[in-house]
């Protein structure tokens, strides 16, 4: 009886520590992801503002 708990109780610990896991990771690409599309838009920025004050000369 007792190596059933035991069985049990490690099954359980052994999902909820892959889905905090995979929970952070999850967090951790969309916010890589979130990042790189804020670089995106501001070296549109920049590029927009260059050729706008390149025009303007």
């Amino acid at each position: 009886m007792p190596n059933i708990v035991i069985a049990l109780v490690s099954a359980l610990l052994g999902s909820i520590t892959t889905g905090v896991i995979q929970h952070y990771l999850t967090r951790a690409a969309r916010a890589e992801a979130r990042e790189n599309h804020r670089r995106d838009r501001e070296v549109e920025a920049v590029t927009a503002f260059a050729a706008s004050a390149a025009g303007h000369r």
